[in-house]
């Protein structure tokens, strides 16, 4: 039984979305429709192949439950034993991979298939997983290379905010914030709490149940934590000095979003605070402000 790219896509799409919605006996019969394709079609390097091996463990990413890895690395593992597989799909496979080594903490899957991955960053997964960055950013982290991680994670959000992928873009504003909280370097914390702000939005927005049900556990982790100093004055955090900065540079919100790369609605919220803790009526004074506290650009402060 043959089923053609766009039928699998769209397929694998209302899957995921399913999922994403909560609606987990809707997907759950979509899945097993998208296995029992993969089992009918003739072994070897297809979509149904591919896209069924990446389905599986992105839905354990939804919804916390592994079953079926066995089948998604056999699919996966069918694709790259294949000379005649392509780039596309064999990143697909190489994915999945990655994320069952992750979710099973397999550090030696993990460091394998983050190896292979790492030629292709930048390069488009499939027209569901937005790119390459939005896998390797976890797997980065998952082997402790942290620093190394945000690299991907801010890649993967620039790719995200320019096709227009929210679902993905919440997703990696998510790991983003857990990789922080892992990191725990200073002013992490804050950013950590902007990019879980940021994903809240978003799934709010969407209806993404699951993903507000995990950030909001992460934000419950971020304040269960001790509150560290801060390092500028009246309480700012390292994002709304940044913020600051570039109001003082005359930038608008919109400008400022797209230079820090966050939403609109977030920069207001960073605004409205900045307000608040230096007790300043508008912009014009909160430049003032910054001027008076050293926290310009051109005064030495944070760029």
């Amino acid at each position: 039984m043959e089923v053609s790219y766009q039928n699998a896509t769209v397929l694998v799409s209302r899957t995921l979305l399913e999922y994403e919605l909560g609606n987990s006996a809707e997907g759950g019969e979509l899945l097993a429709r998208m296995i029992k394709t993969m089992h009918q079609s003739e072994p070897g390097p297809s979509v149904q192949y591919a896209y069924t091996a990446i389905v599986i463990p992105l839905v354990a990413r939804i919804t916390g439950i592994q079953s079926n890895f066995d089948v998604a690395a056999a699919a996966a593992r069918t694709v790259l034993s294949s000379e005649l597989r392509s780039q596309v799909l064999a990143n697909n496979a190489i994915s999945s991979l990655g994320i069952i080594g992750i979710e099973r903490n397999d550090v030696d899957a993990i460091k394998e298939q983050y190896s292979a991955l790492l030629l292709q960053a930048g390069t488009i997964l499939t027209g569901f997983l937005a790119n390459v960055d939005r896998i390797l950013g976890p797997l980065s982290s998952a082997m402790g290379n942290l620093d190394q991680s945000t690299v991907h994670f801010e890649d993967a959000m620039a790719f995200c905010r320019k096709a227009g992928y929210l679902p993905e873009l919440a997703w990696t504003c998510c790991d983003y914030a857990d990789a922080l909280l892992q990191r725990e370097k200073e002013r992490d914390r804050a950013m950590a709490s902007s990019l879980l702000d940021e994903s809240l939005t978003i799934s709010t927005e969407l209806g993404m149940r699951p993903l507000m049900e995990h950030v909001t556990a992460l934000q419950e982790r971020a304040d269960a934590q001790p509150v560290k100093a801060s390092a500028y004055p009246d309480g700012l955090t390292q994002r709304e000095v940044e913020v600051l900065q570039l109001i003082c540079g005359g930038k608008t919100d919109r400008e400022i979003a797209e230079e820090l790369f966050i939403s609109f609605r977030t920069v207001g919220n960073h605004v409205r605070s900045i307000l608040n803790k230096t007790a300043t009526a508008n912009r014009t004074e909160a430049a003032t402000y910054a001027a008076l506290n050293g926290l310009t650009s051109d005064s030495g402060g944070v760029h």
